[in-house]
């Protein structure tokens, strides 16, 4: 039922390529994926069919649930909105790449992704119930060429 990917800048399409199964997770190797994760995030996207890519419940070592990124090149009232913590299975604007669920045929559809591209095309969603650690409390590093990137397909 599912492939996991070890997030690779350039290893995503060729692994993800690799999968004969119906949903594929690239995951960061700072992510841990805690008990049942996967079986929930499969849950929602099998009631869910309409959703390409899902977001999961973060949380630090700590425990604490962790925000979702802001970005400067959003605008100011989506900021606020991604400040907000979420509590409930929902439609989302945006996924970070940290751990990301997705649909192989949404995949293949769109001829491969880079983890931007994927949340400009479809429809994402949001499972509460699947949880994953996140190692350490920051990202990581500022990348500019990646800023560019994402700037130029933020003003199409």
């Amino acid at each position: 039922m599912l492939t996991i990917i070890i997030l690779d800048l350039d290893a995503c399409n060729v692994g993800a390529s690799a999968s004969r199964k119906e949903f594929v997770l690239f995951l960061n190797l700072y992510t841990k994926l805690l008990s049942s994760a996967i079986e929930t995030l499969a849950g929602v996207a099998l009631n869910l069919p309409e959703y390409s890519a899902f977001y999961r419940r973060v949380i630090s070592p700590s425990g604490r649930q962790k925000q979702r990124k802001v970005s400067r090149l959003l605008p100011p009232e989506l900021n606020t909105k991604l400040n907000e913590l979420l509590k409930a299975d929902q439609e989302i604007e945006m996924l970070p790449g940290s751990a990301l669920f997705c649909r192989k045929i949404d995949f293949e559809t769109i001829n491969g992704f880079d983890k931007y591209n994927l949340l400009l095309r479809r429809r994402l969603g949001y499972a509460h119930n699947a949880v994953m650690e996140h190692i350490g409390e920051v990202s990581l590093l500022f990348v500019e060429s990646l800023e560019e990137f994402k700037f130029y397909h933020f003003m199409k």
